[in-house]
């Protein structure tokens, strides 16, 4: 009786903690151009989409929010102002290119794990913005591919919750 209880208990916590909202992996594609990032006191975040990503101005604005909110989760003091109506010389400048938004099947995920997986894709360009002068690129990823129905009720927007995690990660790494 007591590992069943503990089975169902283990399944149950594994179902409410899930990979939705688990941080997306970030990796560092091009060598950093030696400058210190904590010079910069303030953030400009900016989110676009290649044209295969098909983003509405509204989805770019809420992935925007959501990144301001996990940057201001993993590290409430590191910038003292995030995307001021006017920024200042020492503003670092994050563009944020989604390259792949694919919100997957629910039916394909509900039927089998790995079947209509849901990605999001970009790369995270880190830059002065007062000078243009580049600074590190990054290429962050996140994927969910659970099944069942866990996977089959899960949508692109729960996701995106661990793939700003992951932005705010890379903007954050060298900080």
């Amino acid at each position: 009786m007591n590992i069943r209880c503990f089975f169902i208990l283990a399944l149950l916590g594994s179902f409410l903690a899930g990979c939705a909202g688990a941080p997306g992996s970030h990796k560092l594609l091009t060598p950093l151009n030696g400058n210190k990032f904590s010079n910069y006191a303030a953030l400009h975040i900016a989110v676009d989409s290649k044209a295969a990503a098909r983003l509405s101005q509204a989805d770019k604005a809420r992935i925007t929010s959501q990144i301001i909110k996990a940057v201001k989760e993993q590290s409430p003091t590191r910038f003292t102002a995030i995307n001021q109506a006017s920024p200042g010389s020492s503003t670092l400048h994050a563009l944020v290119a989604i390259k792949n938004y694919d919100e997957g099947n629910a039916f394909g995920r509900f039927i089998f794990y790995g079947l209509g997986q849901i990605h999001i894709d970009a790369d995270v360009m880190l830059s002065d913005m007062a000078t243009q002068e580049y600074l590190a690129n990054y290429e962050v990823t996140k994927t969910f591919a659970w099944h069942g129905f866990y996977g089959g009720l899960t949508d692109i927007k729960e996701v995106e919750t661990g793939f700003c995690k992951g932005v705010a990660d890379a903007i954050l790494d060298n900080s």
